[in-house]
């Protein structure tokens, strides 16, 4: 039993599960084998939770190996085909390395659950220890009866013992009033902690042509596979609804209909998200369907990410719901978010200590791995050190041997990547998280950000992209996307970008003046241009007065704040004025 009461169904802590996992997952095998990580974690998560016996070969499919919703388990023997090859890794691995904690993990044929026994070397000493307990509980019993001594007491000294006594009750009360206070908030806490939400999918219906229900049917398919794609919302529909470890019910519900044909005008999706708490529409939309489907997924998109993206409907929903301070892993993961496009130095400390909690409740969690991979680098939070860059790297990979299906842990791993100039490799590795997750348009900003010091031509597509989704980016994008576009000769359109941003808080206020920096050049407007450098200068947190040392307080990337300076410079707004020619 651990000290959060937690034990598996066969006696064996939590933690001792999880660090025999942990393990496991460092073997050359294992570490080569990114989908053996991501199934044999998702099997251990379940078992845990008291699932391992209900688990069936589709959830073990979509859930544990990624496979999209429309999975057929029962003519494909993929997810038997790939446990069995889990359990011939398991039992190599057992056959060349010693359990590291008298924990072995271990599949039976002809079921998903995972097994948990003891190491043979440590059963024996802990049946040695035992007997050995036993002996002395039998020598005690054996034992003649021995007739209790009377006991004579002295009374205690007036002047010296009773102070102290009393003095040492008072402490005691006040000890069992702060356990009894923190145990009565614990219990608060978690009466007040709402589950991750469920959003059911309904079937799309349709009115109109044939061609109407097979569009239905297309739509209805994209949305499946698209929707289940962030930690947000867990997804299920009517007919996947039984399925799963710890089935839940539904929070949200989407229904939609298509429209097509003559007298329809077009071809047209109406969706609607339900709040069943509440019992009221939460949300509706409008798409207007091209006849081409090859660019279907393009105007679906801005749909998905509305209601997946990090500050979409269903986000800002449950951060309207949810008590603040709440301290459980989805509620932190929203408090991390909105740090990171924020960065209110209000949300600073309780992020930090969040997201640490949950780092050591949940180690498998990939989200919550990228979330500290990244306070690692965040100067503000006195990260940035080599000493940060190294555990930030290091909780990088760790979230993507976790979870490589994850696009939080691909895109923690690509900027670690990137912060060591390794830019190549950092292209590699956003390609994947873009794959997994297009529609979150936060880790499409950072990754055009990233792009864009690497000199790369992909970058200001990547940022416009993001900004399609979601106009309320952080002004540090602002700044790369502002600076890509003139360096193609576009000022305009910079300007256009620049004058559609809507002041942010405290935490961005310099990032937000840097653009109407760059913006003010742009149009030609140098004065205008210099006073906003100085209001940037004038709320540094710094002594120093170097343009390079005030941007850094911004940007940790070297190469990124030379390309900053090497405009500002340029127009005359740092430093000397140009020459004229």
């Amino acid at each position: 039993m651990t000290r959060d009461g937690k034990a598996s169904s066969e006696g064996f802590a939590h933690g001792r599960v999880l660090a025999e996992l942990e393990a496991i997952f460092q073997s050359a095998e294992f570490e080569r084998s990114p989908v053996m990580r991501r199934l044999l974690a998702f099997l251990v998560r379940t078992t845990l939770a008291g699932g391992g016996d209900e688990l069936k070969a589709y959830a073990v499919a979509v859930d544990g190996l990624g496979r999209d919703p429309d999975f057929d388990s029962q003519s494909d023997s993929y997810p038997r085909v790939q446990v069995g090859r889990l359990r011939k890794m398991l039992d190599s691995y057992y056959a060349q390395a010693p359990s590291s904690d008298g924990v072995r993990l271990h599949i039976k044929h002809g079921g998903y659950r995972v097994h948990f026994t003891q190491a043979e070397g440590e059963g024996v000493a802990r049946a040695q220890a035992t007997a050995a307990n036993h002996g002395e509980a039998r020598s005690a019993a054996a034992a003649p009866a021995v007739k209790p001594k009377t006991i004579i007491t002295a009374p205690w000294p007036a002047q010296l013992t009773r102070p102290r006594l009393f003095m040492g009750l008072v402490a005691l009360a006040l000890l069992a009033a702060a356990i009894a206070a923190a145990w009565w908030l614990g219990a608060g806490a978690g009466k007040t902690t709402r589950p991750t939400p469920v959003l059911e999918i309904r079937r799309i219906t349709s009115v109109g042509s044939p061609d109407a229900t097979a569009l239905a049917r297309r739509a209805e398919a994209m949305l499946g596979v698209a929707l289940h794609r962030s930690w947000i919302v867990r997804v299920t529909t009517p007919e996947t609804k039984g399925f799963g470890a710890t089935p839940s019910q539904p929070s949200y519900r989407l229904t939609g209909q298509v429209n097509a044909g003559p007298g329809y005008n077009g071809r047209r999706l109406f969706l609607t998200l339900w709040d069943l708490e509440e019992g009221a529409q939460l949300w509706s939309e409008t798409v207007q369907l091209p006849d081409d489907d090859g660019t279907l997924l393009n105007v679906m998109g801005p749909v998905i990410s509305t209601l997946i993206q990090p500050f979409g409907v269903i986000a800002t929903d449950q951060r309207a719901k949810r008590p603040t301070g709440e301290r459980s892993t989805y509620a932190c993961l929203l408090d991390y978010d909105r740090y990171f496009r924020d960065r209110d130095p209000a949300l600073q400390q309780r992020v930090r200590s969040c997201v640490s909690d949950a780092a050591r409740r949940e180690p498998m969690n990939a989200s919550v791995l990228a979330a500290a991979s990244f306070l690692e680098f965040d100067f503000t939070l006195g990260g940035g050190t080599p000493e940060a860059h190294q555990r930030g790297t290091e909780l990088a990979r760790r979230a993507v041997a976790t979870d490589p299906y994850n696009a939080d842990a691909q895109v923690a791993d690509a900027r670690a990547a990137f912060i060591a100039g390794q830019c190549r490799r950092g292209k590699d590795i956003g390609a994947r998280a873009i794959a997994l997750n297009r529609f979150n348009p936060d880790n499409l900003g950072l990754l055009g950000f990233l792009l864009f010091q690497c000199d790369d031509p992909e970058a200001e597509p990547l940022l416009e992209s993001a900004r399609a989704l979601d106009n309320e980016l952080p002004p540090f994008y602002t700044v790369a996307q502002l600076l890509a576009l003139i360096e193609q000769g576009r000022n305009e359109d910079a300007v256009r970008i620049a004058d559609t941003i809507r002041p942010p808080g405290q935490g961005m206020s310099g990032q937000y003046e840097l653009v109407r920096v760059i913006a003010e050049a742009a149009r030609g407007n140098i004065d205008a241009s210099r006073r906003h450098w100085q209001r940037v200068v004038s709320i540094r947190k710094i002594k120093s007065d170097a343009p390079d040392s005030i941007l850094s307080q911004y940007f940790y990337s070297p190469r990124f704040r030379a390309k900053v300076l090497r405009y500002l410079e340029q127009q005359g707004i740092v430093g000397p004025a140009p020459q004229p020619s």
